[in-house]
């Protein structure tokens, strides 16, 4: 008996463990810093953190290709299955394929890499980038940088993520799962 009470508790906490070590998300988080943003542009100085609320920024007007902005999460993202972000445009009355932006990722906020690129208006389709491999680890930082030259720039309102990075459990909590291993395992000792 005190065997299987043994098993199932190791089962039990084994599941907590993985539970614990990744997490995914059906809503998306939201880039809650902003990081930097490029010292030769006119972009405009609305909010591009948290949810989307039609209070953006826009690169220069006409378009300033080249013209950045950085934001940041407070827990980092990863890669998962299909769409791992999403950039809100503030213009929803159309879709606009001539406002494109290039989209990097960091993880340290100095090396970046190119992940996608995404383009204005409000279909669902237009503002979604699948990672799919392109940047391996967790991203902290994202830069988003005007990309199209035509006489509107892009809008930007919000930046969302889909997976938080795994985090990995601490050492304290371990060494608690392995002491309460002991204690089953000397208790059955005893009852022997």
């Amino acid at each position: 008996m005190n065997n299987n009470i043994a098993r199932l508790t190791l089962i039990v906490l084994s599941s907590l463990f993985s539970l614990l070590a990744t997490t995914a998300q059906a809503a998306p988080i939201y880039a809650d810093s902003l990081v930097a943003t490029s010292s030769t542009s006119a972009i405009g100085t609305g909010n591009v953190l948290g949810a989307p609320d039609r209070d953006g920024l826009f690169f220069g007007n006409p378009a300033i290709v080249g013209a950045y902005v950085e934001v940041g999460f407070s827990s980092p993202v990863t890669d998962g299955p299909g769409t791992d972000l999403h950039l809100f445009d503030i213009d929803s009355q159309h879709v606009d394929t001539g406002e494109k932006v290039d989209v990097l990722a960091s993880s340290n906020g100095t090396d970046y890499t190119f992940i996608g690129s995404a383009f204005g208006g409000t279909d669902s389709t237009q503002g979604v980038i699948d990672i799919n491999g392109l940047f391996t680890g967790p991203i902290s930082f994202l830069r988003i940088v005007q990309a199209s030259n035509g006489a509107d720039a892009y809008d930007l309102d919000a930046v969302g993520a889909f997976y938080l990075a795994p985090v990995p459990l601490p050492a304290s909590l371990w060494l608690f799962g392995s002491g309460l291993l002991t204690l089953f395992s000397l208790r059955k000792r005893h009852s022997s």
